[in-house]
């Protein structure tokens, strides 16, 4: 088995300049880690005289934020943005063994450890190209591919099968926040009628890591979705800045998702919890400040309910590809149940014993996917670097 520099074995050209609509891939169009466009994905064309090209039997590879692991191997001819290396097999590298060579962990590794910039890490051809491995005959490489296209395909139908699972117990779960916090209700009434107000926050351009325990962060749109608030969410705040205190978020706040690039976590709700200090809000996620007359997690709850979604996505800002938005004044019209404190905090009481299961239901599935995945990636990497053959 021969070993040799990647840019031994493929090439990487960078072709422009034809004045032709072609299929067009961005980054945010490949599923991380999968290799595969993400769900939803509806084919679009753009004219490939400012894209990058590609042909079937390419391997595309996002040299931006490498760590995230874009890459696809498309069977057409189309462009890409140019935050992609096209890579072109030659003759001696079978297009499938290098298409599951940019998924395994050595060569994503390599390209995270040899990227430049701080805030927006790359890799380039140059450096990439300097990752060794060890080459099998082709034949070898094909009956590689074969193995890891069957093994890939039984992991993914189970990771979908326990995404369709996850789905299932989400819409039950609104479900009964909807019957719980609807049934028996007089006429709804305006978030606004019960809201005494409502900040945005502010989004400097951050490091894209997490900030240090000692350190200001601020929050990502992503610290707010199902029904949760996730404090690891954040990004370092700038050392040339000085950060607002008063965007300081603290135990109890109500915050909602303002801005994202799924309607479905577009209006996402939850109460700030395990809240960590020096963690700013961002402009993406509002903070609500909710009157006496109402409490916090019933209105996070009523907020989050099948009717109140309906209402929200009905009026979301935004088209497909760009960010949805949830604009402040539609916020204040989404319709919550008008009950008085009494039969808020019974009803809250119940949701709150209700849902601690749910979400250890969902926790499980969650790590049970996690798992599946590490060994999906396990199995590539032992393929392709031989690690097979030598236990």
């Amino acid at each position: 088995m021969a070993r040799a520099r990647l840019k031994q074995l493929v090439e990487s050209p960078i072709l422009r300049g034809f004045d032709r609509e072609l299929p067009y891939v961005a980054l945010e169009h490949v599923e991380s880690h999968m290799g595969r466009t993400v769900n939803g994905f509806q084919q679009q064309t753009r004219n490939a005289d400012d894209n990058v090209l590609f042909e079937p039997g390419d391997v595309l590879f996002g040299k931006l934020r490498p760590y995230l692991v874009k890459v696809l191997n498309p069977d057409y001819v189309g462009c890409a943005s140019g935050e992609f290396l096209v890579l072109r097999p030659r003759t001696d590298l079978c297009s499938r063994f290098l298409y599951y060579l940019c998924l395994s962990r050595p060569f994503t590794d390599w390209a995270d450890a040899t990227s430049y910039g701080v805030k927006m890490p790359r890799t380039t051809w140059e450096a990439a190209g300097d990752f060794e491995v060890d080459v099998p005959s082709v034949p070898e490489q094909r009956a590689i591919a074969d193995f890891l296209d069957r093994e890939s395909a039984r992991i993914d139908a189970l990771i979908g099968a326990k995404s369709r699972l996850v789905k299932a117990v989400v819409e039950k779960r609104a479900g009964v926040l909807d019957d719980t916090c609807w049934s028996e209700t007089p006429a709804p009434i305006a978030a606004g009628r019960v809201v005494r107000a409502v900040e945005q926050g502010w989004s400097p351009d951050c490091a894209d890591r997490p900030a240090s325990a000692e350190s200001w962060g601020v929050l990502k749109a992503s610290s707010v979705k199902d029904l949760r608030f996730d404090a690891r969410e954040n990004k370092e705040f700038p050392d040339d800045l000085v950060p607002r205190r008063d965007l300081e978020v603290h135990e109890g706040d109500v915050l909602i998702n303002r801005a994202s690039g799924s309607p479905t976590l577009a209006g996402s709700a939850a109460v700030a919890e395990i809240v960590r200090p020096r963690l700013m809000l961002c402009d993406k996620v509002f903070r609500v400040r909710v009157g006496d007359s109402y409490l916090e997690r019933f209105f996070v709850y009523s907020f989050s309910s099948a009717t109140a979604r309906r209402f929200i996505q009905s009026h979301l800002t935004g088209v497909v590809g760009t960010a949805y938005n949830l604009p402040q004044q539609v916020l204040l019209r989404v319709p919550v149940p008008d009950l008085p404190l009494d039969e808020q905090r019974r009803r809250t009481g119940f949701l709150d014993r209700y849902l601690v299961g749910t979400e250890r239901l969902l926790d499980s599935i969650t790590r049970s996917v996690d798992l599946l995945s590490e060994h999906r990636q396990a199995l590539m990497t032992a393929a392709v670097t031989g690690q097979n053959q030598r236990h």
